[in-house]
């Protein structure tokens, strides 16, 4: 089990919690950046920056956040075109069976990963 820590904190100090501030900060570059030509709109976009943002591997985890806490990194379009296959659908039930049997184990193994490569990246 990893170690946390509850710090509380209001709405006006940030600071006092490391991690929201780094997500916040990285967040507003997206966000500039994605909405450079259309400030106004920057709200449509915050939920598809957010996905991005939960999708994309970590230097401290090596892992995603999506992966992190679910297990599974979720998949976009992009990743369902090249996934098709010509399996009859009681292949595909069989396989989706296989797999979710298999999701407990996985997502101990990625907690486990993920604590030691945080506790190296700390060292």
């Amino acid at each position: 089990m990893m170690d946390t820590r509850l710090k509380r904190s209001n709405a006006f100090h940030p600071k006092t919690d490391g991690q929201t501030e780094v997500v916040n900060r990285t967040m507003v570059h997206l966000l500039r950046g994605h909405n450079s030509k259309h400030p106004k709109t920057w709200d449509e976009s915050l939920p598809y920056l957010q996905f991005s943002f939960n999708r994309a591997i970590h230097g401290s985890t090596l892992k995603s956040p999506f992966e992190v806490s679910l297990g599974y990194l979720p998949q976009i379009p992009f990743d369902l075109a090249f996934t098709m296959s010509d399996q009859p659908l009681s292949g595909k039930e069989e396989e989706e069976h296989i797999r979710a049997q298999k999701f407990p184990e996985q997502a101990r193994k990625i907690h486990t990963e993920v604590e030691a490569q945080l506790k190296r990246s700390q060292q």
